[in-house]
């Protein structure tokens, strides 16, 4: 968060919207380790746009992990959902 410059956002009283959203991401510590994946996507669909670059590390260090792209392989999730689920 405060890497992205958001820290004063999420801690802004008048708008919730940020605060609910990443509070929403660690409610998936909750989901059962084979369900993680499919909640992720509905919930990123409805995050807001202040939140994509966080995210998109949430998604590559706790969830999928890196996808392959030209000669680059994939590489897990840094932390699998097994490690912190």
């Amino acid at each position: 968060m405060q890497a992205d410059g958001l820290q004063a956002a999420y801690s802004d009283a008048e708008n919730p919207e940020l605060c609910v959203g990443v509070h929403q991401l660690l409610s998936l510590a909750s989901v059962p380790e084979e369900d993680v994946v499919a909640p992720f996507d509905v919930l990123m669909a409805g995050l807001p746009d202040q939140l994509e670059d966080f995210v998109d590390r949430f998604e590559k260090t706790y969830v999928r992990g890196r996808q392959s792209w030209g000669r680059r392989p994939s590489a897990h999730a840094r932390y699998q959902p097994k490690t912190w689920n």
